[in-house]
């Protein structure tokens, strides 16, 4: 954590792809809300998202209006988001089962609902407007290689500055679910862009939000949030998998390919993010439910919902109230010192020429340390070593603007 008034602590979210499952991002994501009583795009910096995450990320950062720093969306409509519209995006008639066999002969799917529902949250809303820096993946299936869309880079290139809806269906277009998308580009020969869901080499995109975060500046003082759209657990048995071939493993490999990518970016991650950093990853095992990332039947929505709630609101008080879990209730803590409260007494001190101890004893007199703008108090519990107690302790943490109202009191 930052002990100096010039540090710039940087926070981080990046959000994992996997179609329907993003309910399960959308209800963490609400949690974060609710717990800081911030809006996503205010408590971080950037915020990177491959396929339905990438879709949150622009909507979260999405501006009311032109020119707002209000958001368009709390996370808890988009929650709505995969409740009323799933079965819009993951729709195919009978005639279209027969004529793509499937989905064995072409995608799965016709891309009508998806881009009728992007249209309808992000209008013609560009991605220079989000309100903080978005990184969404994709891939280029023409030119082969992995493309980025950066709200960063198209606030000063307009020829990178598309609109949302068509960032949002690129990043979304998974291979044999949708058709790719056909991006217009003047900064391309072609005059287009083809792109493929970036899950396909980014699923989890943690890694790519940490080095857009670190771009510029030493490796520290990051808070990494990252949340998944559920472990796999069912098992693809060596007795079944050893007679298939193209046919049979067309959609496990897809399946495969995203579990691996998500489970090797957040090993890196843990080792990366040690000292000097923050790293919060979340995710649930998909037990009880179906992994299927298209699977919009109202019973499975429910027990996704049930799954991610035990995980988000693990235990009840006394009052029969949900508790926070733990880990999520100690990342929004950092979170919202590093954006908002960014300064301990030594700091406050070292910027009035006071010793941290009379700073301290100041705040209380003037009663400073009630002024939830200025002060934030963060409780947590450690263990004793010998007993194993737990042990409530509590650490303040202070605005920039505390350092002013302490040079006034003196």
């Amino acid at each position: 954590m930052p002990t100096q008034a010039t540090a710039r602590p940087v926070n981080v979210l990046s959000l994992d792809g996997g179609g329907i499952r993003g309910l399960i991002l959308s209800l963490f994501l609400e949690a974060i809300e609710t717990r800081t009583g911030k809006p996503i795009s205010a408590l971080f910096d950037i915020i990177a998202g491959t396929s339905t995450g990438g879709i949150l990320a622009l909507a979260l950062s999405k501006p009311k209006e032109p020119g707002s720093q209000e958001p368009a969306f709390k996370a808890s409509e988009l929650v709505k988001l995969y409740d009323e519209n799933g079965d819009k995006i993951f729709f195919r008639s009978i005639s279209r089962m027969i004529e793509t066999l499937g989905g064995l002969i072409e995608e799965k799917y016709s891309a009508q609902g998806l881009e009728g529902l992007l249209q309808r949250y992000f209008g013609e809303t560009r991605l220079k407007e989000a309100l903080c820096d978005v990184l969404i993946t994709s891939y280029d299936i023409e030119n082969r290689r992995p493309f980025y869309f950066k709200s960063s880079l198209a606030r000063i290139l307009p020829d990178y500055d598309h609109h949302m809806k068509d960032v949002a269906r690129a990043t979304s277009a998974a291979p044999t679910y949708f058709e790719p998308a056909k991006i217009p580009a003047e900064n391309n020969q072609a005059g287009y862009w083809a792109l493929v869901d970036g899950g396909v080499f980014a699923n989890n995109p943690g890694l790519l939000a940490y080095t857009e975060a670190i771009r510029g500046r030493a490796p520290k003082n990051i808070c990494l949030v990252s949340i998944g759209t559920g472990q796999m657990t069912s098992p693809l048995s060596y007795e079944a998998a050893k007679g298939w071939g193209a046919a049979q493993w067309v959609r496990p490999i897809i399946d495969v390919v995203f579990d691996g990518v998500s489970d090797s970016v957040d090993e890196v991650l843990a080792r990366l993010l040690t000292y000097d950093n923050d790293y919060y990853r979340f995710q649930v095992d998909l037990k009880g439910v179906d992994e299927a990332m298209d699977n919009v039947e109202q019973d499975n929505l429910a027990a996704l919902k049930k799954l991610a709630g035990q995980v988000i609101y693990p235990n009840r008080d006394e009052a029969g109230k949900p508790v926070l879990n733990e880990k999520l209730s100690e990342a929004c803590d950092r979170l919202l010192i590093n954006k908002f409260y960014p300064l301990n007494a030594k700091a406050v001190g070292q910027a009035c020429g006071l010793p941290f101890q009379k700073v301290v004893t100041l705040i209380k007199n003037l009663q400073l340390d009630l002024d939830h703008s200025l002060c934030f108090t963060r409780t947590y519990f450690v263990n004793k070593k010998k007993s194993g107690q737990k042990v409530e302790k509590q650490e303040s943490w202070y605005a920039p603007q505390m350092v002013d109202k302490v040079k006034a009191a003196c």
